[in-house]
């Protein structure tokens, strides 16, 4: 998957390469806009799964996407061929996510940052030594000087000029200049009920890690005949834990040996 945002935003010069016929992907493109959809998207008050097209309806008819009303894992992709102006909405949870160069005259997308490498692509030095030393690269930037990645929840407003602003859409509520523990708890247990009612038959990881352990705090209380699983060997610290967990809780749970 590859898309091009050529100066001006004019339809015939940019370019898509776009597999549409991916369970994960939903594509709508005429003559006045054009959408893509990587990912799932749940409209939470119309309770349905979201298309291409009704997301380019919604951004021709307002000019934006109301996420306040969208719940899913996925990155959204608007164009307006009419009055030069784009959108893009990324995934909260990193899931369905696009890397992205920008130059003076174009903007890159893609879903592999190999595609996104030429003759011209330079290392990038502070990833290769936090890589290194940390064994993870800090912040958006990637191996490749001039590439990113896309920021977890925001918006992003492009123009025909191709200057990008970027914006938040989800921030924690505050109480004076600090977030209290009872705001972080309502968050939390907020998206993670959220998530469930994707799936009329919700299925968990539980592991020895605390977001698998966050997450059941919230889970178990809300809907206790949720089934858990856990992959690894029989004595692995994740089966050894989990197993300890279920039992004591009395969970559904069921360990995938490889």
């Amino acid at each position: 998957m590859r898309l091009i945002l050529a100066q001006g935003l004019r339809r015939e010069e940019c370019s898509f390469d776009i597999d549409n016929t991916r369970p994960d992907v939903s594509l709508h493109d005429d003559a006045t806009c054009f959408a893509l959809l990587f990912g799932h998207a749940w409209q939470t008050e119309r309770v349905e799964w979201l298309t291409a097209f009704q997301l380019a309806s919604e951004f021709t008819r307002t000019g934006s996407i109301d996420t306040s009303v969208i719940d899913g894992v996925f990155t959204a992709v608007l164009i307006d061929w009419v009055n030069a102006r784009c959108r893009i909405v990324t995934d909260s949870t990193r899931m369905f996510y696009l890397f992205m160069r920008q130059s003076n005259e174009k903007i890159e997308l893609a879903e592999r940052l190999t595609d996104l490498v030429d003759g011209e692509t330079e290392l990038n030095q502070q990833a290769m030594t936090e890589l290194l030393y940390l064994g993870y690269m800090m912040g958006e930037h990637t191996l490749l000087q001039d590439v990113i990645r896309l920021p977890a929840a925001c918006e992003m407003s492009i123009d025909e000029r191709l200057n990008v602003r970027w914006n938040s859409y989800m921030n924690f509520k505050r109480t004076g200049n600090t977030v209290t523990e009872a705001e972080i708890h309502e968050l939390l247990e907020h998206n993670i009920l959220a998530g469930l009612r994707l799936s009329a038959n919700p299925l968990l990881s539980l592991t020895a890690g605390l977001d698998s352990r966050s997450i059941l705090s919230v889970a178990h209380s809300k809907h206790p005949g949720i089934t858990y699983y856990t992959h690894g060997s029989q004595r692995s610290r994740d089966v050894h834990t989990a197993r300890r967990i279920a039992k004591f809780l009395h969970l559904r749970h069921v360990v995938m040996t490889p």
